[in-house]
Order: C-alpha cells, then sequence, then structure tokens
C-alpha cells in the first residue's frame, strides 16, 4: 500500500483459506468459512462510507481458483448491489450505489503471449498444460471492456509486487520471464465490466471514461416530478409554469420518442440536474416535463445540483460542470443518453447576443459587490430574449438534439 500511495487499507480480520483441498480450508477463521451476510454488511459499510464511483474485485473463478479470491467476489458483488438498497442494512449508513462494478481480467492471450516467449527462451512451459485443461487460465479477450496503459508507473507496479514476497517471490511462476520483459507485458492492466451490463463489443481506455450517472429505482423514485419541482422553486416559478403551458409536442416528435420508449425495453427514465436560478434549465425543462407527460413509459425526475453531490460528482468526472445536465436511462437502468445544458443552434445565439453587448459580456461573470444589481438586470434582459428564441423554434432543436442522442 505504501508502494502505491494507498491512504487507507481495511482489515476484515479473516485468514487465508488456503488453495482447495488444503487443510486450512477446514479452519473456522478462514475466509472461505465467515457467514455470507457477516462479510456482506462489512463491506456494505464500508462502502456506504467511502462512495466509490467504481468498485473492483476478482472475476468469478478468482483468477486462478484460488477460494479466496471466488469468495471475494462473490461478497464484493452482493454488497455492491446491496450498498445502494435502503431496505438492505439501514444502520450501515445511507445507501449509495457506485456507478460501475469491475472485474480484473488478465486476457487468455497475456497467456498464450507469455508461453511463446517462454518457448522462444527455451524455458519449460508444461505447467501451463495444467491451467489450460481446468479453464482457469485468463479471461476471454472478447469480454475485456478497459485496457489501461499503466507503463509510466510499471515501477511503483514491480515495487509493490516485490512486497508481496510469497506470491512473487523468485520462484513466482511469472519471474521466469526476465525482468524487462515481464515488465513491459505488466505495463497494462485489464478489466471487465460487471455492471452495468456491458454492450457487446464496449472498449474503455480507463475505469472513468464515459462514466455513466450512477441511478437506479430508489434513487430516481427521491427526484422531484415536475409539479413537485415547480411547487418547491423559490425563483422563476410563473416562467416555467408560463412555458409548459405554452409547449405543444408535434405528433410525429410524439411518436418518435414512443419509438425510442419502445427501444429502449419499453421505460425511458430521464433525470435532470438543475437549479431554479438556471436560465436554461427555465426554458428547456418545461419541455422535458411536456415530453414526458405525453409519451407514455417516460418519466422525469428532477435533483437540485447543490443537494445530489453525487451527482454533481459523477458528471464533473465527465468534464461536464454545468445546467441542466439531463440523463437518460433504459429499462434496466443503464444510462443511454445525456445532453447538457442548450442546443447548438442556443450557444450560436447566446454568443451572438453577449458579443453585441461588449459593457454587459463585462459583467457577465463579475463578482464585484458593486456590479451585482447591474449583473442580475443584464441576466433578466437575456432570459426574456431567451424565452422568445426557444418559442420561435429553439424548443424543436432542442427536441432534435434528445432525439439524435437517443
Amino acid at each position: 500500500a505504501e508502494a502505491l500511495g494507498i491512504a487507507e487499507v481495511i482489515f476484515l480480520g479473516y485468514r487465508d483459506s488456503g488453495m482447495a483441498g488444503s487443510p486450512e480450508n477446514e479452519d473456522p477463521r478462514a475466509f472461505i468459512n465467515a457467514p455470507a451476510d457477516e462479510v456482506e454488511a462489512r463491506l456494505v459499510e464500508i462502502m456506504r462510507r467511502l462512495q466509490p464511483q467504481v468498485v473492483i474485485t476478482f472475476e468469478p473463478g478468482g483468477g486462478y481458483g484460488h477460494p479466496d479470491h471466488i469468495a471475494a467476489h462473490r461478497h464484493a458483488v452482493a454488497a455492491f448491489h446491496a450498498a445502494g438498497d435502503p431496505e438492505r442494512y439501514p444502520e450501515r449508513g445511507a445507501p449509495w450505489r457506485a456507478a460501475r462494478l469491475f472485474y480484473t481480467a488478465i486476457p487468455r492471450s497475456f497467456f498464450v503471449e507469455m508461453r511463446r516467449r517462454l518457448e522462444g527462451l527455451g524455458i519449460d512451459t508444461s505447467e501451463f498444460d495444467r491451467f489450460e485443461r481446468r479453464a482457469v487460465l485468463g479471461w476471454p479477450d472478447e469480454e475485456v471492456n478497459v485496457v489501461m496503459d499503466v507503463s509510466a508507473t510499471i515501477e511503483a507496479k514491480w515495487k509493490a509486487l516485490n512486497c508481496h514476497r510469497t506470491q512473487f517471490g523468485p520462484n513466482n511462476f511469472f519471474r521466469r520471464l526476465p525482468e524487462p520483459m515481464l515488465k513491459e507485458m505488466m505495463s497494462r492492466e485489464h478489466f471487465a465490466l460487471g455492471w452495468p451490463k456491458p454492450t457487446p463489443g464496449l472498449r474503455l481506455n480507463d475505469l472513468f471514461a464515459d462514466l455513466p450517472v450512477p441511478m437506479d429505482e430508489a434513487r430516481f423514485r427521491s427526484g422531484w416530478t415536475w409539479s413537485e419541482y415547480v411547487a418547491q422553486m423559490s425563483v422563476n416559478r410563473q416562467r416555467v409554469t408560463r412555458l409548459y403551458e405554452e409547449i405543444t409536442i408535434a405528433p410525429e416528435d410524439r411518436q418518435a420518442f414512443r419509438d425510442t420508449v419502445a427501444r429502449h425495453g419499453g421505460r425511458l427514465y430521464v433525470t435532470a440536474m438543475t437549479e431554479d436560478w438556471c436560465g436554461d434549465a427555465v426554458v428547456n425543462l418545461p419541455l422535458m416535463a411536456r415530453l414526458a407527460a405525453e409519451v407514455p413509459g417516460m418519466e422525469l425526475r428532477l435533483f437540485r445540483r447543490s443537494e445530489t453531490p453525487e451527482l454533481e460528482q459523477a458528471y464533473a468526472a465527465n468534464g461536464i460542470l454545468s445546467i441542466p445536465a439531463l440523463s437518460f436511462f433504459d429499462a434496466e437502468w443503464r444510462e443511454v443518453a445525456r445532453w447538457v445544458e442548450r442546443p447548438a443552434a442556443a450557444r450560436e445565439r447566446m454568443e451572438a447576443w453577449w458579443a453585441a453587448r461588449p459593457e454587459a459580456a463585462a459583467l457577465r461573470h463579475s463578482t464585484r459587490p458593486e456590479d451585482q444589481e447591474a449583473r442580475r438586470a443584464v441576466l433578466r434582459e437575456l432570459l426574456g430574449e431567451m424565452m422568445q428564441w426557444y418559442r420561435d423554434g429553439l424548443w424543436q432543436a432542442t427536441l432534435e438534439e434528445w432525439k439524435a442522442a437517443l
């Protein structure tokens, strides 16, 4: 842990269970003999306290069949799902669902290449036969979803491996390769996505790449419905109410979204991260609310950014800092699309508006107390202009972007 700069190591207090069939299997203190509910509850508490965006565990076979690795996989997967369920272990903290669950997954091609290189050096490789007969040597390459280049940190990885003397000592299987060759082969890490279920052929270059917004039934239902959101608004309530009443969805647009809902399992859940004061939310959210009200199978829930740090962090991890931020989820709670702030046509109009008003533009981001009254007046003027832009065609531009995203 020190070699890798890990700040906290948590021990669960169980002992090594040994390989399958060894006397250590019978020790009541062995990890494989620990009660499942006991281990799961402890892991749930850790996940809820740390609130990770990503959880990593062994793949179902434990890498090479070690009983503790297999048990770790089983308990981690159970805890991952239980941590997000408010009905499970309520005494262990507030619910938290990480966005992704990954399995470590050394691909089969790694071992094919390793054997090839060993044979090229004239080194006996008969030990590979034992693993291959048991079909435990490597994860299917086509099911590897993340390949990370860790060559920049290979020395730290090497140092950490050498700290684990009982596992990476001079007789270790991997040590048969020359050190430079082995370091080169170990300069990539591989992972398989366990949850959400990956689409066929999914490839990511990082565990956090295109990180989905974490969402499930319980979290979705905790958001405001449109009427609840409007009722709690402290600013702009009259504006959004008026715009909602003005909006008309064309029959062909309703049908396009009905078809979209059908493609995504008969349900399309939409979340919007927002704030009452946001002008882009004022003009765009009434459109989404009207659409969700008129298309069977669509549901909308709204969340205030300042009150949902886990959503704010999930978007920020993908470089999204603006609002409103909309995410679309299918019937299995997979995020299938995302849309942020405003349509491209609105961005062009807004840039032109500010460019034509240099004095107003100087107030746009001012934090000086003496500028705030004038700044608010400028933003009110802009919002009035924006409302008219959307009446004049930008609502349709927004709908077209949503259809394209889905």
